[in-house]
């Protein structure tokens, strides 16, 4: 098997399987012109390190089948503007909260494991809340319930 052949091969298993066929024959025709014309470039038939260089302009099979897939995201151009508006104002609460829990343990006159473990819990709950919030979010964006809500007479007026 030639080079080009395992490297179609290799994109073929990263694509959809609703899309393969048409865009490895899309990709086929193109890697074969590119090969044609290479060829005639050099006026002799391609060595396997002039297939590798030809080869490395389309980049990782991975990568190239990603552009001919469907955007995916985890929360769409819709929604985001609100995702990241809770997801500071809950980390601003959270961070605030730790810091006043920090403060009246300090003034209490309470120092050493207490304090340094409410400051070591700061990036925990920044973690939780980060995966807790997307979580939601991905999953509004997935089913869409926003924007069916948005759609609800009711929610004209608001």
């Amino acid at each position: 098997m030639e080079l080009p052949d395992r490297y179609l091969l290799a994109v073929k298993l990263f694509l959809p399987r609703s899309e393969r066929d048409d865009v490895i024959r899309e990709l086929s025709e193109d890697l074969q012109s590119r090969v044609e014309e290479t060829q005639a470039t050099l006026g002799r038939p391609l060595t396997r390190a002039d297939e590798s260089a030809l080869l490395r302009h389309y980049g990782h099979p991975a990568l190239l089948a990603g552009r001919y897939g469907a955007r995916r995201h985890l929360i769409g151009p819709d929604i985001f503007p609100l995702y990241w508006f809770v997801l500071r104002l809950a980390l601003a609460i959270g961070v605030a909260i730790h810091g006043l829990i920090v403060v009246a343990l300090t003034a209490g006159g309470r120092t050493g494991p207490a304090v340094s473990w409410a400051i070591a819990m700061i990036p925990v709950v920044a973690f939780i809340q980060f995966g807790g919030i997307t979580l939601v979010f991905t999953i509004l964006d997935r089913y869409q319930l926003l924007k069916r809500r948005a759609s609800m007479p009711y929610c004209r007026t608001l």
